[in-house]
């Protein structure tokens, strides 16, 4: 029993300090822009893949040397990076340091599955072994995560999540081949982990309140308008003058109606933001809820087309349908 205590103390050491970088990112994201559940979830789902990949290990491997050390490593990047993917595929992440956090828990996950199977012989992974490893697969999904939502801002499509795969894929195999003692490459990938995490934090702090900034002065500005009446002579009353000649008059009034919602849910997220960054609790509002299902109901109502021709307006990016799904969650 103590023996077996024994061998597991090392990877559990090494699993904890790993889990207070994640903790660390945690405490630097100053807007919490990453819920506990969400958090949870990527853990999970790293779990998933790490029994995942006992299986194909076992099966895709069959005593071959070279699907062992070069292909097997590739595949489980393949398979860790479907969970981001998703999550920006889905405007479920708004900026490059939530994308950088939950590519990393998934990447602990399953490090955690990895380190706690060992070796061949059945023994669980060192100290060094294991803080190496979950260093090393929390930093490939992590670099793949905010790689994919880089591109994906730019460029929507399914090719924005193909380069990420390639820095990936070479942290993966650098920690199988680089031939360094464990814990000199589990401190050289810490220290880049750490570094391209720097980078990420701080282009998303001042992405975030360049975004705030810009965005907030025209949606008040909106907001006034349609509170103050749509008067014929301003940008908004010349703009629906316009839009009534396009759109039946019930489907019209609607526009508005979804203009409205859209701007006070925006103005309440951003709000949301703000006193999360200055860590001021902050109740549920039961408002949210029933305006975030009159915002649904208005936009089948209105259609694609409706949407589309107010896009000049509300200016629907990756970030704003973000800040919609953050209501929800939230």
């Amino acid at each position: 029993m103590s023996e077996t205590l024994g061998r597991l103390a090392d990877p559990l050491v090494a699993l904890a300090v790993t889990a207070l970088f994640l903790v660390a990112l945690r405490v630097f994201d100053t807007f919490r822009l990453v819920s506990t559940g969400r958090l949870g979830s990527a853990l999970l789902v790293g779990y998933g893949v790490g029994v995942i990949s006992l299986v194909l290990d076992e099966r895709m491997t069959g005593g071959s040397t070279l699907l062992a050390l070069w292909v097997f490593p590739v595949v489980i990047e393949v398979l860790k990076a479907v969970f981001p993917a998703y999550l920006v595929r889905n405007h479920r992440v708004g900026f490059l340091v939530d994308a950088a956090i939950l590519g990393f828990a998934t990447g602990l996950g399953t490090a955690t599955v990895a380190i706690l199977r060992g070796g061949p012989d059945g023994l669980a992974a060192g100290f060094s072994e294991g803080l190496g490893l979950a260093l090393a697969h929390g930093a490939s999904t992590a670099v793949y995560a905010v790689v994919a939502k880089g591109l994906w801002d730019r460029r929507r499509g399914g090719v924005a999540f193909l380069p990420g795969l390639i820095p990936a894929a070479i942290i993966a195999l650098a920690w199988v081949h680089v031939p360094l003692p464990l814990f000199l490459k589990a401190l050289a990938v810490g220290g880049g982990s750490l570094a391209l995490l720097a980078v990420a934090l701080r282009r998303s702090a001042a992405s975030l309140r360049e975004w705030l900034g810009k965005r907030f002065d025209v949606e008040l500005e909106l907001h006034e308008m349609i509170h103050e009446g749509v008067h014929p002579e301003s940008r908004l009353g010349v703009y629906f003058d316009d839009v009534r000649g396009q759109f039946p008059p019930l489907i019209a009034a609607d526009m508005l109606c979804y203009l409205q919602v859209h701007v006070e849910l925006a103005l309440k997220a951003k709000g949301m933001l703000l006193m999360q960054q200055q860590g001021v609790p902050r109740d549920p509002d039961p408002e949210t809820g029933s305006l975030l299902a009159e915002l649904t109901e208005l936009e089948t109502r209105i259609g694609h087309a409706g949407v589309s021709a107010l896009s000049p307006l509300i200016h629907v990016s990756t970030r704003d349908l973000w800040q919609l799904h953050m209501l929800e969650e939230r």
